[in-house]
């Protein structure tokens, strides 16, 4: 399968997006999973998803992972990644195993960047959601794996744990920005990094409230990109997020339904990269930044 995209941003730009995902039961319990996907992530797979997966049907900062057009060369440019990924399932009463790995390559990464007023001519693009700018930082790649149980407290009630090793990105602390952004994206480099990280998601009885709650510990001295798994429910939540979803109750006579959504990503404002100016001053890259979304919605 795969979807089409059109960008009109000075220029216009056109590409399509294979991906595919393969399922293979070897029991009742156990499965293997096989997923590709070029270009863009494919939120056909996320949408179409059950169970965990579903959170994401509603999940306001989904579209803060994919930061995808840019600028360089005076050229707007979208960043596309190309990802393999292996996964193994197994469900044991009321705990679900899983166990996953990917090679993922990405071209015109981009990323959020706070930077001073002396940084100029650099081809950032404006992020109108922030103060901030969308710097390419051109490619790289990484390799991950990770391992997770989720085990089913109560029917209302679900806790994850899950151990990782992936792909980051860092800078030598004693590096210091000398020319323009070339030389700033010679200075990034890919690395690896170990995490660990804690969920609990689930419902209110009697409120129908929907909350999750994560904090996913790792080395915040270096930026952390985040693979958006296909073939697991480990998504790439960086730092203590808590997100709450409350159903209002409709208006008589009036169809459909309501709900409030109150969304903090990243609360205590970790895994930002620091480089230093020319002039001292420092400049940071942000892959997920620390913000607020809150916000109603009427669904018919």
């Amino acid at each position: 399968l795969e979807h089409l995209d059109s960008v009109t941003f000075l220029d216009r730009i056109n590409y399509a997006s294979p991906f595919a995902r393969l399922s293979y039961k070897l029991d009742g319990n156990d499965s293997v999973e096989l997923a590709y996907h070029s270009g863009v992530p494919p939120a056909e797979l996320f949408t179409r998803a059950s169970g965990s997966h579903a959170e994401m049907q509603q999940d306001l900062a989904a579209v803060a992972y994919f930061p995808r057009v840019s600028l360089r060369g005076g050229r707007a440019q979208v960043q596309r990644a190309e990802n393999f990924e292996l996964a193994y399932h197994k469900v044991s009463g009321p705990r679900r195993y899983s166990v996953g790995a990917y090679r993922e390559s990405i071209s015109n990464g981009a990323l959020m960047m706070s930077a001073p007023e002396e940084i100029v001519g650099w081809d950032l693009m404006p992020d109108l959601g922030s103060r901030s700018s969308i710097f390419n930082i051109g490619g790289y790649s990484s390799i991950g794996y990770t391992a997770s149980v989720t085990q089913a407290i109560t029917p209302h009630l679900n806790a994850r744990l899950s151990y990782g090793n992936g792909g980051v990105l860092t800078t030598d602390a004693s590096d210091m920005l000398r020319e323009g952004p070339d030389d700033l994206r010679a200075m990034i480099r890919s690395s690896r990094r170990h995490w660990v990280a804690a969920r609990v998601s689930g419902q209110v009885p009697g409120w129908n409230t929907n909350f999750a709650a994560s904090y996913r510990l790792t080395d915040y001295r270096a930026l952390t990109p985040g693979h958006l798994w296909i073939t697991q429910n480990t998504y790439p939540d960086i730092g203590l997020n808590i997100l709450l979803r409350q159903p209002i109750p409709s208006f008589p006579g009036v169809p459909g339904k309501w709900e409030a959504t109150a969304d903090f990503r990243n609360m205590i404002a970790q895994g930002y990269l620091p480089v230093t100016t020319p002039s001292g001053r420092r400049l940071l890259l942000i892959q997920t930044p620390r913000t607020f979304r809150g916000g109603f919605s009427f669904i018919f």
